[in-house]
């Protein structure tokens, strides 16, 4: 769905300085995204920084757009690894220290642990 189009209306003003009609545009889900636009706008060529291109602004309620409320994790002994094959033991420590290389999260967890 094109924001500027929906809440605009069908003639949007151009959107380059040296062209004639609307080249930029936002387009949002219709439903999930679209359903928490406050107010949208196009602002005056160079109004936020000098451009060949007019400013497009949205403003989205945050609280709607992005769900706030945080999973719960399961308690650590529900988590745990439940086998007796020393092999299948291997294979996961194995690919635990293959991730934290690969993420580098010993450097990473230094400056955690600084906080």
């Amino acid at each position: 769905m094109n924001v500027l189009k929906s809440e605009i209306g069908e003639e949007l003003s151009r959107m380059y300085i040296r062209g004639t009609t609307c080249i930029d545009h936002i387009y949002v889900t219709p439903t999930r995204v679209y359903d928490t636009i406050n107010k949208c706008g196009i602002a005056p060529f160079d109004y936020f920084e000098k451009s060949d291109h007019r400013g497009i602004c949205i403003d989205f309620e945050l609280e709607k757009l992005i769900e706030t409320e945080q999973s719960v994790m399961p308690k650590s002994h529900l988590r745990r690894l439940k086998t007796t094959s020393v092999k299948v033991l291997q294979k996961y420590q194995e690919k635990i220290a293959e991730e934290t290389e690969k993420h580098e999260l010993k450097k990473d967890s230094k400056y955690l642990n600084k906080s």
